[in-house]
């Protein structure tokens, strides 16, 4: 099992190395997942929009 922080340190590593870059950090995830959301906000992200997907077929 991988340690609890890890998931906070690469995204920590991937929107620093984005911004450095000279991109836009975006992040999508479901209301819903409270994990998600509190990441992104630990990474300083905040709600911009909302996002819908309709299943088809």
């Amino acid at each position: 099992m991988a340690a609890p922080w890890l998931g906070s340190v690469a995204a920590s590593i991937a929107a620093h190395e984005a911004l450095a870059a000279g991109l836009t950090v975006q992040w999508r995830a479901e209301v819903s997942n409270t994990g998600a959301v509190a990441l992104a906000r630990q990474l300083g992200l905040s709600a911009g929009g909302i996002q819908t997907s309709v299943h088809l077929g």
